[in-house]
């Protein structure tokens, strides 16, 4: 026997074995489906009856407090016939019983006909709200948009501290000769420096190139002037 021929029957008995659990658990659940209708019927029915005795019921007293007010009222009017005189030929109200008596409950009658729909109910109030379910995966990153428009420029900000002084750099190279400079002005010497008299005492007379004098104090002789003679 082939491989093939084994798989090809191993597949057959297994599709003939799950048909067959398909099958009885359909045949399982339509005898399920059957008793749970015809239970569903027998309450309806039951239902049904329950409302009509209690229709029945509510008809009883109706009639029986109409009895009483149409006893009252004939009482009434036979008293009041006798009183005027007049012998009625109606039965007298002491022979008739006083109070509606019940008779034997009947032979429960055929389910009557199914009423119409109801009107619409008001709408329920809102349910509560579900909660939140749970973060969906991330997707994926969307286009890259385009560039903004230039915010406006904003104010200056304040000045920051001076930083510390860094290490001094090294020596740069010798830059090129300046040109000459001019001439500078003449200077000036000291010719002569002679003693004068003057009025506070004696100085010396500081005479320069320049033909500039400059007196400064201090002891000295003065020279003798020669006296001019006849």
């Amino acid at each position: 026997m082939t491989r093939a021929r084994i798989v090809s029957r191993f597949v057959r008995a297994l599709f003939a074995s799950a048909w067959q659990s398909v099958i009885t658990w359909v045949v399982v659940l339509t005898a399920i489906g059957a008793v749970i209708a015809l239970v569903a019927s027998q309450f309806a029915t039951i239902d049904a009856l329950r409302t009509r005795n209690f229709q029945l019921g509510q008809n009883t007293s109706e009639a029986a407090a109409r009895y009483d007010r149409l006893f009252d009222e004939y009482s009434k009017l036979y008293d009041e016939s006798e009183q005027q005189g007049v012998k009625p030929s109606t039965t007298n109200p002491d022979d008739v019983p006083t109070k509606a008596t019940s008779g034997p409950t009947g032979a429960t009658g055929a389910a009557g006909q199914d009423g119409s729909d109801g009107d619409d109910g008001t709408p329920g109030a809102d349910g509560r709200d579900g909660r939140d379910g749970k973060d969906g995966a991330q997707g994926a990153p969307g286009a890259t948009g385009a560039t903004g428009a230039a915010g406006e420029t904003g104010a200056a900000g304040t000045a920051g501290a001076d930083g510390a002084t860094g290490a001094q750099g090294p020596q740069g190279p010798t830059g090129a000769a300046g040109a000459n400079g001019t001439d500078g002005k003449d200077g000036r010497g000291v010719a002569s420096i002679d003693c004068i008299a003057t009025d506070s005492g004696t100085a010396f007379r500081f005479t320069y190139t320049d033909g500039t004098t400059a007196d400064v104090p201090g002891g000295c002789t003065p020279a003798p002037t020669d006296t001019p003679t006849g």
